[in-house]
């Protein structure tokens, strides 16, 4: 759903989207782009610009309760 351009990566924009659809984005106290900027920083670990689908937004999109388990 996130990775809209199928490159197995996510991108600014559809990290916004994720976060967005996550409800991360609805009561910040900074500005959405900063904030997404600030997670896009975090995670991009190599700097090649785009983040790998699985690592960040998996475990993002995890409820609270299921986070540090085992995705398989």
């Amino acid at each position: 759903k996130y990775d809209t351009d199928d490159s197995g990566t996510i991108d600014m924009n559809e990290l916004m989207a994720l976060l967005d659809d996550l409800g991360l984005l609805t009561k910040l106290k900074t500005e959405r782009l900063n904030f997404t900027t600030e997670m896009f920083i975090k995670y991009d670990a190599n700097d090649d610009g785009v983040l790998r689908w699985a690592a960040p937004a998996l475990a993002l999109a995890r409820p609270p309760r299921l986070r540090g388990r085992s995705v398989a």
